[in-house]
């Protein structure tokens, strides 16, 4: 236990000054676009109603609104971002997490090696391996990703012990913390674990022959069902109007093509022995993009692929070994995209495939571990001659690989030279740009090769060969300790100070939007449209975007902004200005003001203002949020475009000759609208917010139906004595996984409370 103590100290050290560039930046936030305009405006909004004593179902601040609640990536329900946040400022949230995450998965490995009868060196190296590789410390940006995947570990080894010794509890703990995973809403992560899971178990049930009786395979198969069904019930809150809004956005409608460039191929493998040999993704050659790119970096050291290449040879006997090697075998076969598992359940909606790496880099640095203890025992300098042959084998085959990686790639950057208009500048010299898409690359920048990464793969190729020779040689007793530093030194090399802090109000998100904060006065309830921010921060001062950053966003919306819509490029949306259907567009959804990065020339937008990034226009005709549809003669105003339809009774109902005048919103909140009407006039009555299941209408205190208005927005029927309708947000979906999700944590702390008095009474009993 002592000893245990120490190692884990020295991972709590190891993990401040890995990330020492974060730790205590209390007034600042995480250097990353998903933290600041994603997740902090989320979070701050799900705080500052929770602590109304309010749950905020609904986001009506962009789009045209969406669902919070069923939003996957929100996260509200992850009670350790809430807790903290309310100790912490909710900036500094971030980085206290990356800490705390790294730490649950570092001293959870640690842990799991020891059950596998590791020693304590062993499972330090595993530990240390899995929390500092490429794939888990670029996913630090990711936040949510990387608390999803930093409890890897700790699931593993709650569903072993559950299996030892075949303990229900057990079995219903791994459930639990399942559970936390997908309140921490990344459903990717969850279903990768889960088939790790389930190959131990179904490994397990046929290594130790659990198929001897009917009994004995029910019992064992309980086990394996607990953790599926009880991680449901405990995230119902979340799960279930996560899977309500599943098949209405915009990732139910990814293609495969470009499902396919966030996998994993052949040349793409070069990253685990060289992680920037084409490229680190930022300055590498315009026709490599993609191909080095952050969610396909599984290095995770030379010295560490050898001890799992030594583990794999020198102690296949071990049951474990075998295991996780087949785990890996399967991971790596996942990571490459096929029409199949394209059209599995859920997996047709995953962007990066090439994220079950997390399931690669979980089995190599187990693999590591036990390859560590076979080069700190005595077979090890025995086995001389068989090391030496593993040796130059594996040596061999990483050449093989640079080298047909490298030919890929040439094949692949010959097609792109081929199919762009690229032009080669020449000097009185030679050669020195290369022009493409109006910019120019000098011929250095562009090399497809890192000759400067290649030099330092050979620095840490030899040395862990050295390392290795002097174990054989037995030539030094610190040999141990030799390799533990050259593999917290490689993973360090590569990895450290990549993470950064900023203030908030310097991030590019943040300055648009001190712009767009000067025209609050006059903004109400009309909405604005930024072309250069993507991001979420005008939900911190309730401002109304009718963009944002959010890929579980609705399709129907993101169709109706953009005309023909292409997935793959939805983050780099362009309108055409010179189409009349896309100010109709506008006015419909109530955008007031444009800050566009072009000049627009158009009678009904009045330019305000000009600043270094943006034109700012007024738009004269926009239409108010709400209006009243009716056939009045006396028309002050009417909205004739094909996009004044509804849809009643499933028929199509052409509204351009109607009457449009605007209903008053008396009371506006992410809970619901209510809207009062002048008595005596009969129509429809519309509310550009999105049309979405668990809307609710009254018109009077009695239930009215909502019907489509141009496809995508909300219109009720309304008769000449109609004074009041309210639009309430009541989504069936969360108060059914809300009283799973409640019913299942009292259950469960009960179990977990005669547990514990069960384990008491054991200890006084053998006293």
């Amino acid at each position: 236990m002592k000893k245990d103590a120490y190692y884990l100290l020295f991972l709590v050290i190891i993990t401040i000054f890995f990330y020492n560039s974060i730790v205590f930046k209390f007034d600042e936030i995480l250097d990353s676009p998903d933290v600041y305009d994603l997740s902090y405006p989320w979070l701050s909004f799900f705080n500052e109603y929770f602590l109304k004593s309010q749950i905020p179902l609904w986001n009506p601040y962009n789009f045209f609104g969406d669902s919070f609640v069923g939003n996957p990536q929100t996260s509200m329900f992850y009670m350790f971002n809430f807790i903290f946040s309310q100790v912490f400022n909710e900036k500094y949230i971030f980085t206290f997490g990356i800490i705390f995450h790294t730490l649950l998965s570092g001293i959870s490995m640690y842990y799991l090696c020891k059950t596998f009868k590791l020693n304590s060196k062993s499972s330090f190296v595993s530990a240390i391996l899995f929390m500092f590789n490429s794939f888990m410390v670029n996913r630090v940006g990711h936040y949510m990703l990387f608390c999803a995947m930093s409890y890897f570990p700790l699931i593993f080894l709650i569903f072993k012990k559950s299996l030892d010794e075949k303990s229900k509890y057990f079995s219903f703990l791994t459930g639990f913390f399942l559970g936390i995973v997908l309140l921490i809403s990344v459903t990717q992560i969850f279903l990768y674990l889960m088939m790790a899971l389930f190959a131990f178990w179904l490994f397990n049930f046929v290594a130790k022959k659990e198929y001897g009786s009917k009994s004995r395979i029910l019992n064992y198969a309980v086990l394996m069902l607990i953790p599926v069904f009880f991680s449901v019930f405990i995230s119902g809150a979340q799960f279930f109007p996560s899977l309500e809004l599943s098949s209405h956005t915009l990732r139910s409608h990814m293609t495969y093509e470009y499902a396919s460039t966030y996998s994993m191929s052949i040349e793409k493998y070069i990253n685990i022995f060289s992680p920037n040999f084409f490229g680190n993704g930022k300055d590498m050659p315009f026709w490599l993009k993609g191909l080095s790119a952050v969610e396909t970096a599984p290095y995770i050291g030379i010295f560490a692929l050898f001890l799992a290449i030594f583990a794999i040879k020198f102690k296949n006997n071990n049951k474990n070994v075998l295991f996780f090697s087949l785990l890996l075998l399967l991971s790596f076969v996942f990571s490459f995209v096929n029409p199949f598992l394209f059209n599995l359940p859920f997996f047709g909606s995953f962007r990066a495939y090439a994220r079950i790496l997390i399931v690669s880099n979980f089995s190599i640095s187990i693999l590591a571990g036990f390859g560590f203890d076979f080069f700190l025992g005595k077979s090890f300098k025995k086995n001389k001659e068989s090391i030496c042959k593993t040796i130059k084998h594996f040596s061999f085959f990483i050449i093989l690989f640079f080298a047909l990686s490298s030919i890929i790639v040439l094949f692949r950057v010959y097609e792109q030279f081929n199919s762009m208009n690229i032009n080669i500048e020449q000097d009185s010299s030679a050669i020195s740009k290369i022009s493409y898409d109006n910019k120019s690359f000098s011929i250095k920048d562009s090399l497809i090769f890192s000759l400067k990464d290649f030099f330092y793969f050979v620095l840490f190729y030899a040395g862990s060969i050295a390392i290795i020779f002097l174990k054989i040689k037995n030539k030094s007793k610190h040999v141990p300790l030799m390799a533990i530093s050259f593999i917290i030194f490689n993973l360090f090399f590569f990895n450290y100070g990549g993470i950064k802090t900023a203030p908030l109000d310097s991030l590019e998100s943040s300055n648009n939007f001190n712009e767009i904060n000067s025209y609050k006065e006059n903004l109400g309830l009309y909405r604005y449209f930024d072309t250069l921010d993507q991001g979420n921060s005008n939900m911190l001062d309730k401002y109304f975007n009718i963009r944002g950053n959010n890929p579980s966003r609705f399709y129907d919306s993101e169709l109706f902004f953009s005309n023909n819509y292409d997935y793959g490029a939805y983050f780099n949306i362009t309108t055409d200005y010179n189409d009349n259907l896309t100010y109709e567009k506008y006015d419909l959804m109530g955008v007031k003001y444009i800050f566009s990065d072009i000049l627009i020339h158009d009678s009904s937008l009045e330019l305000i203002n000009e600043t270094d990034k943006h034109f700012v226009y007024e738009n004269t005709d926009v239409l108010p949020r709400a209006f009243l549809l009716s056939k009045e003669e006396n028309c002050s105003k009417t909205f004739n475009s094909s996009l004044n339809y509804l849809i009643k009774e499933g028929c199509s109902l052409n509204l351009s000759n109607y009457c449009l005048q605007e209903a008053n919103i008396s009371n506006y909140s992410i809970h619901g609208v209510v809207l009062s009407l002048n008595a005596g006039i009969k129509g429809f009555v519309v509310l550009t917010d999105a049309y979405y299941a668990g809307w609710k209408a009254s018109i009077d205190g009695i239930e009215a139906p909502i019907m489509k208005y141009s496809n995508i927005f909300r219109a009720v029927e309304v008769d000449e004595n109609s004074k009041e309708i309210i639009f309430s947000y009541e989504p069936e979906s969360f108060k059914f996984g809300s009283l799973l999700s409640v019913s299942s944590l009292i259950f469960f702390a009960i179990m977990s409370f005669f547990k514990i008095i069960g384990v008491y009474e054991k200890k006084l009993l053998i006293k």
